[in-house]
């Protein structure tokens, strides 16, 4: 039992992204400036104008912005983060992430975008794609399984090998102080992960050599386990990267992407 919960950090690392943004109430705020006119709806070349324009942002993007309070994306600096995790099969876990960096968000390519609108539901299929991503930081842990107790800590660092992230995305034009904002009601992503390398220390404090097994277990056999992880863990993070896309969406008027020429 211990195995499969010290296996179960290694996965909620992987998905430590920015997830302190928890409110998803629209709050107005200085609109991002875009490096592309608006796309128009009514265009045959709708989808591959908003990949481009997406793909152009993330270039002009990447030192961020203070004014609108975006990080920089390379590197991609997390706050402490605290992650909880509950099973009825008796497994209880607090796991915290802290100075943990992410590089590589950079070379990010949209692969495709699809849309389809019905009146103002509006509704987007996206593939991207990361070459490879390196992360790096610390952890701690407390995990309960029944009556075992369980305090690992230490660091960890990791590299994702050619990541898809297809994405489906659906949300409502809603209007605000008469101007236009796409806001998401769901959020849909699924990760497909080519390789990852793993390391990380602390998990066997006491036993080295048996923390560099369960390392090499993870390294033979994580894909084996990815499937199970993904389907556990969704539920739960899932919902706050909606209400994160929908805070950042706050910075765009829907009109300033999408200008609709028969209005």
């Amino acid at each position: 039992m211990k195995h499969s919960t010290t296996i179960l950090i290694f996965f909620i690392i992987i998905f430590n992204i920015e997830l302190s943004i928890s409110d998803d109430n629209f709050e107005l705020t200085p609109p991002l400036e875009l490096s592309r006119r608006p796309c128009d709806r009514n265009d045959l070349d709708l989808d591959d104008c908003l990949k481009n324009l997406i793909q152009d942002q993330i270039q002009k993007n990447i030192d961020g912005s203070e004014t609108l309070n975006i990080p920089p994306l390379e590197p991609w600096s997390l706050p402490k983060t605290k992650y909880l995790y509950s099973q009825q099969n008796g497994i209880r876990m607090t796991l915290t992430t802290e100075n943990v960096q992410i590089h590589g968000l950079k070379r990010t390519t949209i692969v495709n975008v699809s849309t389809k609108f019905q009146n103002d539901l509006m509704s987007v299929d996206m593939m991207i794609h990361l070459p490879k991503i390196r992360m790096s930081g610390n952890y701690s842990a407390k995990i309960r399984v029944n009556d075992l107790k369980i305090r690992p800590r230490g660091k960890f660092n990791m590299t994702l090998s050619n990541v898809l992230n297809n994405m489906k995305l659906t949300g409502t034009i809603e209007r605000f102080n008469n101007q236009r904002f796409l806001k998401l009601k769901k959020f849909s992503l699924d990760p497909i992960i080519e390789d990852i390398r793993f390391n990380v220390t602390g998990i066997f404090p006491a036993d080295p050599s048996l923390n560099n097994v369960f390392v090499q277990f993870i390294n033979s056999y994580w894909r084996n386990l990815y499937p199970a992880i993904i389907r556990e863990t969704k539920a739960d993070w899932e919902p706050m990267l909606l209400n994160a896309t929908n805070q950042f969406l706050t910075h765009i008027p829907f009109d300033n992407v999408i200008k609709d020429s028969k209005i």
